[in-house]
């Protein structure tokens, strides 16, 4: 979106041995909150990215409709079967994975845990032993996913900050009062007015 960065990616023909292997797991790359969440969202919602925006309409003085953005797909990023699979595991993460923490009782929650070694303040590229960022990024409901949750903490103020779990709990109670305020019920049921939540033949709007 304007104004945003583009990140920290390596160009294919710049992955030598060592940047290969660090990118493997995941180090060496940087993005932002809105790439990360948009390339999740593509891999839950069907298979299909959504070029970001965070204005769904506008309206005149007088309340009529002047435009409504119901989402701009850009590419497929994977096949509906592969979004279907990962799902999957996401929801095996939270249920019984490393993201049991965010589990909130009545929920059909999938999602995934991060655990980040930040640059050493040497400023030399390398990593730091004791300071970490850890993130969890969930989403609801697990079949029909309408709504997602990132959540990032630099440098827990704690001595041992090697734990995604900071990031599970405060997501927990995020969603404990998120999912109803959107109208995301226990039952699984999404109880918002069909303008607000719409659905199409590439995904979820809200998944965008």
């Amino acid at each position: 979106i304007p104004g945003e960065s583009k990140g920290i990616i390596w160009d294919e023909n710049k992955l030598n041995v060592t940047e290969l292997a660090t990118a493997s797991f995941g180090q060496s790359f940087n993005v932002s909150m809105i790439q990360m969440a948009s390339a999740f969202c593509s891999v839950i919602n069907g298979g299909y990215y959504y070029e970001p925006h965070v204005v769904r309409e506008i309206k005149s003085p007088g309340g009529s409709v002047i435009s409504k953005n119901r989402g701009n797909v850009v590419r497929q990023t994977i096949t509906s079967q592969t979004s279907d699979y990962i799902r999957s595991c996401l929801r095996d993460t939270v249920e019984e994975g490393t993201a049991t923490p965010a589990k909130v009782a009545g929920y059909d929650i999938g999602g995934k845990t991060g655990t980040g070694e930040t640059r050493d303040k040497s400023g030399d590229g390398a990593t730091s032993e004791n300071d970490y960022i850890v993130s969890f990024m969930g989403f609801a409901p697990v079949d029909n996913p309408q709504v997602v949750i990132y959540v990032v903490i630099d440098r827990p103020h704690v001595e041992d900050q090697a734990h995604s779990t900071y990031a599970t709990e405060f997501a927990h109670d995020i969603m404990k009062e998120t999912f109803p305020f959107l109208g995301i019920y226990k039952s699984g049921v999404n109880n918002v007015e069909t303008d607000e939540v719409t659905t199409n033949d590439a995904g979820t709007d809200n998944s965008e």
